[in-house]
């Protein structure tokens, strides 16, 4: 069985910042770090990848002074990832659309689900010759599912 020989862990923290500009309507910004790191039992040394996501989103709130309030959201964002091992980096851009869902279990803290529907993105290596690969996704699948906590002032 090959995942007996094979180690893989890995983290992603990407905190957002928003702000209201009207009672339905907040825009912000998010930072995010990944990092990865993939170990072969038999072979050397580890294969190591880090991420880095600087994005800005807006958020329309369908119903913004319910405790379960429901929201569309548009992200874009920039993105650079760092191959360690084999010195080579990858950057480019993403946009994505979704809906998600507040449940505020006060008047300043919720809890959020997101889920993704549309996702585009285009990266590019940064090696002479190489090719953009642009991806475009439409549906929802289990890896477009974030959950977060919100604090609102």
């Amino acid at each position: 069985n090959s995942g007996d020989l094979l180690t893989t862990s890995a983290f992603t923290i990407a905190p957002k910042v928003g702000f209201f500009v009207s009672e339905n309507i907040a825009i912000g910004g998010k930072l995010g770090f990944g990092s990865s790191k993939v170990e072969i039992e038999g072979v050397s040394g580890e294969f190591k990848v880090n991420d880095l996501t600087v994005g800005g989103f807006a958020r329309y709130y369908f119903t913004p002074s319910n405790q379960f309030s429901l929201f569309g959201d548009l992200g874009i964002d920039y993105m650079s990832t760092n191959y360690d091992s084999m010195d080579l980096k990858r950057s480019g851009v993403s946009a994505g659309l979704g809906l998600g869902m507040n449940y505020f279990v006060s008047s300043n803290f919720s809890i959020e689900a997101g889920l993704g529907l549309l996702n585009f993105s285009s990266m590019k290596f940064d090696f002479d010759g190489a090719e953009n690969e642009t991806n475009f996704g439409l549906g929802a699948n289990l890896t477009n599912i974030s959950l977060g906590v919100n604090y609102k002032f």
